[in-house]
């Protein structure tokens, strides 16, 4: 078969490129952010598999193309889509895509507001381990590499007969997944308003067909525990009404250590309370097909995380550099409280990913930074990131900004405006001291990371 992805520079239309390639198909596809120079990373990943990647002008779209696969993301006016529509070519949505693989297989179908693409990576690491070769389709880049070109990606295509995804609620695709096993790791203010989505994860969850995982700490999902007769619980906060919950535990730098159910003693390669929830989720999960909790806390000692996960890039004089993925306020909490645990001024460049996005989450953005922001900490947002298209763009960063300095608070936040962000650099790196912590937080704008590592090849110059 042949498949045209339209877009397909993005996380979850990458991967999934990957995984038909892998699988025997023909493949090619466009982005516009490969026309413009942007993304070259994932262009040369695609291309190194053999997946010729066309301008978005229509050229790369002809009669002999099976099916054309577009995301939620890409509009009717682009050329590609015109011309698969002159063509009569069906027109499958990335999401439609996925369900037909996961159905496939016993499938694992992680959602959630937070850690869901963390927690995918966990448990297809669990059942690879555990000598189950599973296939693994997330939305983030595993660093744990599981073929012989120990290339990171996004996608694992295992000979067995599991398949863990990544199921992504914000476009309302979630309703597509049928599971044998639903995991929701929390749910909170994203994309949409929660009471929006609520329908669609209590379908998820009642029609899970060997059970469901849910987190017994979070309000919404605590509420839906009837809805399928097989559910397992997890708790973070040491709820022993939890099947699986966490206790005794202790940051010490990237590593954290806890116990599940006051009897087993764990090690994780990554920081942070949130990825106590995510690996209890993951344990939980494997644990429905009969994976015992010992044999998943050994392969959770050897997992090593997802890229733009509180990611350290490096370090120079004494200055750490972080990439991360936190673009809503429970992300955005998350990341704070994590690097709050040690000693040590934030530099925090936080940009928004699209208009309707930030007017939804306004008053949480302002209410997480006035309140977890220290006063020794500096606030840094470049422009709302706009991938082009018709919006209505009207809201800036400039009004996030300016509300969080006029929050009515004892510390008043440093926080400040830059409309472009590559005017945050030069004076940042002339700041910023040793003992500092540099945070780039956004989704949605894979040149983040590039951004993210101009700041730290900056400071190198710097302390030579």
């Amino acid at each position: 078969m042949r498949y045209f992805f339209c877009g397909c520079a993005g996380s979850g239309m990458s991967s999934l490129a990957q995984y038909l390639v892998q699988t025997g198909h023909e493949v090619s596809g466009s982005d516009r952010s490969f026309d413009l120079g942007k993304n070259k990373s994932i262009q040369a990943r695609l291309s190194s598999l053999g997946i010729p990647i066309f301008p978005q002008d229509g050229s790369g779209v002809d009669a002999g193309v099976d099916f054309f696969i577009v995301s939620t993301a890409v509009e009717n006016t682009i050329p590609d889509v015109q011309k698969a529509v002159e063509l009569n070519l069906p027109i499958i949505k990335r999401a439609e895509l996925l369900a037909q693989i996961l159905h496939g297989q016993n499938g694992i179908a992680v959602a959630g507001t937070s850690g869901k693409t963390t927690t995918t990576a966990m448990t297809g690491h669990i059942l690879y381990e555990a000598g189950l070769h599973p296939t693994i389709i997330n939305g983030g880049v595993m660093v744990n590499t599981y073929t012989e070109d120990k290339i990171p990606s996004n996608v694992v295509v295992g000979n067995g007969s599991f398949c863990v995804i990544e199921a992504d609620e914000s476009d309302g695709s979630i309703e597509l997944y049928t599971p044998s096993v639903a995991v929701v790791t929390n749910i909170s203010l994203d994309h949409k308003p929660v009471q929006e989505l609520l329908p669609l994860f209590k379908d998820f969850v009642a029609h899970a067909g060997v059970g469901a995982v849910l987190n017994l700490d979070s309000p919404y999902t605590a509420k839906m525990l009837k809805l399928n007769e097989m559910t397992s619980t997890f708790s973070g906060s040491g709820n022993t009404d939890a099947t699986i919950w966490a206790s005794d535990i202790v940051y010490e730098g990237n590593k954290t250590f806890f116990k599940v159910n006051g009897v087993y003693d764990v090690s994780l390669n990554v920081p942070g309370r949130h990825n106590v929830e995510n690996a209890l989720a993951a344990m939980a999960a494997a644990e429905m097909f009969g994976i015992d909790y010992p044999t998943s806390i050994k392969a959770l000692s050897s997992f090593e995380g997802v890229k733009r996960r509180l990611e350290k890039l490096g370090e120079a004089n004494g200055i750490a550099v972080y990439d991360d993925f936190a673009h809503n306020p429970d992300k955005i909490k998350a990341t704070l409280d994590t690097l709050h645990q040690q000693e040590g001024r934030l530099w925090v460049i936080f940009q928004p990913h699209g208009f309707a996005p930030t007017r939804l989450m306004r008053e949480g953005y302002v209410k997480v930074f006035s309140t977890l922001l220290k006063e020794e900490d500096t606030l840094l947002m470049p422009e709302i990131f706009y991938e082009g298209g018709t919006v209505n763009a009207d809201i800036s960063s400039a009004d996030l900004i300016r509300d969080i300095r006029s929050k009515d608070s004892l510390k008043k936040p440093k926080a400040f405006f830059n409309r472009h962000r590559d005017e945050i650099i030069s004076p940042l790196v002339k700041k910023a001291a040793p003992g500092d912590r540099i945070v780039v937080m956004g989704a949605r704008d894979n040149t983040l990371t590039d951004f993210a590592i101009r700041i730290l090849d900056q400071l190198k110059k710097k302390s030579k």
